[in-house]
């Protein structure tokens, strides 16, 4: 092993990547359920006093039942623009302690700690949010007679999202919950992440960490945590816009 490759260092590294990954996963799940509920709704305003002069059909209503739980969408939109804010607090406060010459693995522990702690518990707001969302299409999905796969079963969802809008309801819906049973599993390996940060951080002793070594390369990784976390935020920010609008 050469001087540089501080073993700890090279975990962290490997744990920093692994987050990065996952809000990036966070992002573009978040997009396409976000554009499936857009579509739904723009779709059923504009087709509804059509639909209503000649009576909606048991599908039509459970479709366009999908519109109605806005407020349920934008409490997930303000709980994950709270993980995000905390998100990006952690990458400065990491950053910062890891760029001070005088850098203490101690002091660095006991920043990332209650940042860690308040992420870990906005996760664990947002899965919840999110679960009733779940739960909500769950229902709408048995009324329409769509196999809703449980989160263990859902496939990566890799439909091009130029192609929604010219989806009719039915093969949009099949992609809403699929997009959702993918945003379910990336949601709780984010709270698992952060569940694993609190106790491994919380444990942490002087001889765990030593930053002599490759403190560069875990700046660049906590600069690329914050840059994604920033384009969560971002988007984030746009959904509350739009489903603040529509509650």
């Amino acid at each position: 092993m050469s001087p540089n490759e501080n073993p700890v260092n090279m975990v962290n590294e490997r744990k920093m990547k692994e987050q990065t990954e996952l809000v990036t996963s966070l992002t573009n799940s978040n997009h396409k359920m976000f554009l499936c509920f857009k579509l739904f709704y723009e779709n059923h305003k504009k087709a509804s006093w059509v639909r209503r002069m000649r009576g909606l059909t048991p599908r039509e209503k459970a479709y366009e039942e999908v519109t109605r739980h806005v407020a349920s969408y934008l409490k997930v939109v303000e709980s994950s623009l709270r993980v995000s804010s905390v998100g990006i607090s952690i990458t400065r406060t990491a950053i910062s302690l890891l760029e001070t010459p005088t850098r203490n693995p101690i002091q660095l522990m006991v920043g990332l700690r209650s940042h860690a702690e308040e992420c870990r518990l906005e996760a664990q707001k947002m899965q919840k949010e999110f679960r009733d969302v779940r739960q909500q299409i769950g229902s709408i999905s048995q009324a329409v007679g769509i196999d809703y796969k449980t989160s263990e079963q859902a496939k990566p969802n890799t439909v091009d999202i130029e192609k929604l809008r010219d989806m009719v309801d039915g093969d949009l819906f099949t992609v809403f919950t699929q997009v959702i049973n993918q945003l379910t599993v990336t949601i709780a390996s984010f709270v698992s992440w952060w569940d694993d940060a609190a106790i491994d951080w919380k444990n942490v002793k002087e001889h765990m960490i030593t930053f002599n070594h490759g403190s560069d390369v875990l700046v660049k990784e906590w600069r690329d945590l914050q840059f994604q976390y920033r384009l969560y935020k971002d988007e984030i920010m746009a959904q509350q816009d739009y489903y603040t609008s529509k509650s």
